[in-house]
């Protein structure tokens, strides 16, 4: 039997440094195993000291576990290329925080006008698979405070703005399995059945319809749970029988079946959906692809209460937990602060008063 991944050890960390020291094979390796294509003999240093602002490598014990490059034309236009996490490290925040630390260092080397590289030609890779293409802007105009922009111009891509924002609420909703039994995956947390894994399944589900069957791109897959005389809300929780792994894979695939959609067609494209009233059916695909994020995102707000009701463990994502680091007593007198501040509130409450 083939050795699966590595074990995730938490205590290890993950560093990130930006134009690190780059070695041909190991990259080649690690875009590989993220877009699942045998390896090439590529030569990326030549390729990135000609053609890039920078780049960021993350590194976890010394492993290269994570890439993305900032392509540049040599004078306003930048953008992220080749972006990839080893496949045993995604789903916990490595692809989001590589963005972040690209777009920060950008913009630090653009308003300086200070650069490693000595030439100019535009990069554009043809040997990379498309999906590694995807652009991702590094700045916007408005990023200076005040909204002035102090450095050269970056323009903005919309999709890959909404691209980024949909997979970092699709990555905070993965990794709030993470570390917890089948039964605690499933297991209802609210009165009206909410649970960590049906989440998924429904999420999975809303972007197979809105980002693919609405504009005519049905899954090659269908879903049982889809199926005519399925039973009612099917979606949101999971048998016994539909593994984690399972689930995740649907979800996973439909990540990806969502994104081909939004590289194949223009954001002002007109989608029909079915389940809409006739005459109030029509959608442009980039209002669907804010309906999805949004839905996402509220999701994964349920799975980060549900999951602290659960055992305790917080944050909004692996790389920003969003929670001040405090201990157990610390926490307790804070909460015990807010329920004396309520319960003040309820005594100086008028009799009769609107709630």
């Amino acid at each position: 039997m083939a050795p699966g991944p590595p074990a995730y050890d938490r205590t290890v960390p993950i560093t990130y440094q930006w134009r690190g020291d780059v070695d041909n094979a190991l990259l080649d390796a690690l875009h590989a195993d993220g877009f699942g294509h045998p390896a090439e003999e590529t030569d990326w240093r030549t390729r990135l000291e000609r053609h890039s602002l920078g780049w960021v490598c993350a590194r976890e014990d010394g492993s290269l576990v994570g890439f993305v490059n900032v392509a540049w034309d040599g004078g306003a236009h930048a953008f992220l290329l080749d972006t990839v996490v080893a496949r045993h490290r995604r789903s916990r925040g490595v692809g989001a925080r590589l963005v972040a630390v690209a777009a920060e260092r950008a913009r630090a080397a653009a308003a300086s006008g200070s650069t490693s590289t000595s030439r100019t030609t535009c990069a554009r890779s043809t040997s990379t698979p498309a999906v590694s293409r995807r652009r991702r802007p590094v700045s916007s105009p408005c990023d200076a405070p005040g909204g002035r922009h102090t450095g050269p111009m970056i323009p903005t891509d919309p999709k890959a703005n909404l691209l980024f924002y949909l997979q970092s609420a699709r990555d905070a909703l993965l990794w709030k399995l993470e570390g917890l039994s089948e039964y605690d995956i499933r297991r209802p947390a609210t009165p009206t059945g909410t649970n960590l894994l049906g989440l998924v399944k429904h999420a999975a589900t809303v972007e197979l319809g809105y980002l693919g069957e609405v504009f005519g791109r049905p899954a090659e897959e269908p879903l049982p749970w889809m199926a005519e005389g399925a039973e009612a809300d099917a979606d949101m929780w999971a048998t016994a029988d539909e593994s984690r792994a399972y689930v995740v894979e649907v979800y996973r695939r439909a990540w990806a079946h969502a994104d081909a959609t939004l590289d194949a067609l223009a954001l002002d494209t007109v989608g029909t959906v079915p389940w809409w009233p006739a005459g109030e059916d029509e959608v442009t695909l980039h209002h669907a692809v804010i309906r999805v994020i949004a839905d996402t995102q509220r999701h994964a707000g349920h799975a980060d209460i549900v999951r602290e009701l659960m055992d305790g463990a917080v944050g909004m994502r692996e790389d920003n937990v969003g929670v001040p680091a405090r201990d157990a007593a610390w926490w307790e007198g804070y909460r015990d602060r807010l329920e004396q501040a309520a319960r003040e509130a309820g005594r100086r409450e008028a009799p009769g008063q609107d709630r």
